[in-house]
Parts: C-alpha cells; structure tokens; sequence
C-alpha cells in the first residue's frame, strides 16, 4: 500500500460504510501504522467491520497494554456482529480476555459489555471435528484441517480463520497472505474440498514452495483454485483455468459446482509429474520437465522463455521438496477437510532374522 493510500484509510476511519466495505484495506493499514492513536483509530473502524479476519486482527491487539481496552471494545463489538462462523476455542479465549479487561474497569457500560460477552459465550457451541476414514487412516494419511484448528499451518491466521469446520478465508495475494503446512513435502497426494461464496474467487494451491514467494514461480507450482466460468474472466488463458498447473500445464476445462456447493480435490506430486483430480475428474496428468523441455528458465538468460506456454522464468519448477501453501487472492473461499499422505516416508526396517539355534 502507498502512503497516500495509507492516509485514506485512516483518513476514512470514520466512515462506518468505508470499513464494511474496505475491511481488507484496513487490515493492510494496521500492518503499516506507526502510532497507538492510529491503531487505535483504525480498531475503532474495525468494530463496525464484522468479519473473520477483523475479529482476529483485533483480538490479536488483546495482550498489548496499550491497546488492550480498545481491542476489547472492538472484538466485543465484532462478534456481536458477526454472521460467519469461527473456531469455538479461538472465540471462547478470546472473549475470556475481552471480559477479563472490560470487567477490571468498573465501568457501568463495560458492565453491559461484559454481560453480553457472557451470553455470547453462552450460546457458543464447538463444532465436531473431521476424522479420517477408514481407508485414509490405513494408506497414512496425516489430517492438516479437522476444522478447529491451524495447529498444522504457519502464516496468515488472520485470513486464514477456521469456524464452523471450515476455513473462511479472506487473505489478500502476496506472500504475506498465504498459509503454509508447516511440514515441507517432496512426494505427496493432498486432498481438501473447496466452496465460493461468490463469483470470481481466486486462490491457488503452492506446490514445492518456500514460504514468502510467488509460488507460480519460486515454487514447483501454484495449482489455480479459480471460479473461471465468472464473466470477470471472459478473456481468462488456458494455462489460467482452475486446476491448471500456472504458466505450464493447462487443465481440462470443467464445469465447478454451482456457489455454496463443495468441490473435493486431489493433487498428486511424484518427481516432476503432477496429477490434479477435480470431483472425480482427471484435469491434469502431465510432466512438468517435460512440459517446458527442461528449460524451467531461457537459455538465454533473458525473461522471455520460449518453453513455458506464458512464456515466463519459472525458477523454482525443479524445486525437490518444500511447503504446500494457500496462497490467497482476496475473500470468498472455504477450505475443509484437509489431508496429505507424504509419500517419501520410509517404511520402518525389516526385523533382523533370528540367529539358528545350534544343536
């Protein structure tokens, strides 16, 4: 963000619609505040923002001694508010501080807040975890997501907020905004369902990659997670469509069920060959070396390489092992039921052979 678009945020902050309408903006905005009055100013905007990732930012403002109380208000504020689901251990923390805060002043009106913190609390109930399946448990599958918690990710838990079982995500593009297993990955089948909220969401799936790059091309590969049938991308490439290997491997262009409903995926890494398997459907089975001839940069040196089909440098296709990552492009998007079966394991070693007795 500019500074002079910085300055409009703040500027703004007084605007209720702006934030309903710009909670991403202000978000960013925290990020680059200097000063306790302007977070102070900018979490005042917040609590009229009732969204997952507002509800985290300011919560997450609990513990600092400066902006505590007002991180109290503005949680309080929120989660009265709020319509979409978070984790029930994140919430019931969270408001355990806000009441531990507002209830030490002594004021009548935290009073009020306390005890509609409480009846919040009150209506709050955990929601059941995914499990495995039989056979999933059997071929050792590793469950990253069973829809409490993150514990298995690193990165943007601020728009990455799991609730309801699933994970909202609302994480702007950039490195700052993707979530990463924790674990780095060489072989592996990785499956999770999906679901738009709206038309024309953007994401993508980091194959292979370092955290805080561009995964499309630092990383092996960023797998689109795109709702390419949106009329915003009428003019959309080949190599663009949803399931497609990035600027390498086009997909086979299906039709994504309607918005609201849930899309399971699987994506497969073995070496260089990469298979993506979208509702029960092969949309991708191919050799990313094979697909650029080997030459993942130019020859030449130059930016234009004549072997990947956007004709772009991909440095980082080779890459033997890495993170898998979210990579986010903005809100709208919800992610469940999300495993990995790391197939570079070794087996445990065969039992030594007993010695024969001897007669």
């Amino acid at each position: 963000m500019k500074n002079e678009e910085f300055a409009t945020a703040v500027a703004s902050a007084r605007d209720s619609s702006f934030f309903i309408l710009h909670s991403s903006l202000l978000l960013e905005a925290f990020s680059l505040a200097k000063t306790t009055a302007t977070k102070k100013e900018i979490l005042a905007g917040l609590a009229q923002t009732p969204t997952p990732g507002a509800f985290m930012l300011a919560a997450g403002q609990l513990d600092d001694g400066q902006l505590g109380y007002a991180a109290a208000i503005a949680t309080k504020e929120i989660i009265t508010k709020l319509t979409e689901d978070i984790a029930y251990d994140v919430v019931k923390e969270k408001l355990e501080k806000c009441i531990d805060i507002l209830a030490s002043t002594g004021d009548a009106d935290d009073g009020y807040a306390v005890d509609a913190l409480r009846q919040k609390l009150s209506e709050l109930t955990p929601a059941s975890p995914y499990v495995l399946s039989d056979e999933e448990k059997n071929q050792g599958f590793e469950l990253l997501f069973d829809g409490t918690n993150l514990d298995g990710f690193v990165g943007n838990k601020v728009g990455y907020v799991p609730g309801g079982g699933c994970i909202n995500v609302t994480a702007g593009y950039g490195g700052d905004g993707n979530l990463y297993t924790k674990k780095e990955y060489r072989d592996f089948v990785f499956r999770f369902e999906f679901c738009f909220l709206r038309g024309g969401v953007n994401n993508g799936v980091g194959i292979r990659t370092p955290m805080g790059v561009d995964a499309a091309y630092d990383g092996m590969c960023e797998v689109q997670i795109l709702d390419h049938d949106d009329p915003v991308y009428a003019g959309l490439r080949d190599y663009q469509v949803h399931g497609s290997v990035y600027g390498i491997i086009p997909a086979k262009r299906i039709k994504l069920r309607a918005l609201g409903e849930w899309n399971e995926e699987e994506i497969r890494v073995q070496a260089d060959h990469i298979t993506v398997t979208v509702n029960g459907e092969v949309i991708v089975d191919g050799d990313i070396r094979e697909a650029c001839q080997g030459h993942n940069v130019a020859p030449d040196g130059s930016a234009d390489n004549p072997y990947t089909v956007d004709h772009r440098n991909h440095p980082g296709m080779f890459n033997e092992t890495g993170h898998i990552g979210f990579l986010g492009h903005g809100a709208g998007l919800k992610l469940r039921a999300i495993r990995v079966l790391d197939l570079t394991k070794k087996a445990p070693p065969a039992p030594e052979p007993k010695a024969k007795a001897k007669k």
